[in-house]
């Protein structure tokens, strides 16, 4: 146990920085990103994806199948927080901002867009 996460090898990993998911390719026993609809013409996982490297080393962690969606909506809520915070500001960069003022924002969309149903 390090950092008081289980590191029982399961077939999915998490990314701790992002809670990007990856899981593990049945052809090398690496892992690979994690796909909920799989294309025919999928990578294969690197060979230095491995679970022992992974969570040694960058702190990966393992999830039950069951705790994906979990994962997927932190991910999702993670990369729209950049996609917001990276927006053009109208000068050629980017506007940027804090998680404050994008909890803010978003909490601005929420009442506009009930004062749209009203």
């Amino acid at each position: 146990m390090k950092n008081n996460i289980s590191f029982k090898e399961t077939g999915y990993l998490v990314r701790p920085d992002d809670s990007h998911i990856f899981e593990i390719d049945p052809l090398n026993g690496c892992y690979r990103e994690y796909e909920e609809k799989i294309h025919e013409n999928r990578f294969n996982a690197y060979e230095h994806f491995t679970f022992e490297n992974l969570t040694e080393n960058y702190g990966w962690f393992s999830i039950e199948k069951e705790e994906i969606p979990k994962y997927l909506e932190k991910m999702h809520f993670h990369y729209s927080f950049l996609s917001w915070q990276c927006r053009n500001d109208g000068h050629g960069d980017a506007q940027g901002g804090t998680m404050e003022e994008y909890l803010e924002y978003l909490e601005r969309v929420k009442r506009y867009q009930a004062s749209k149903h009203e």
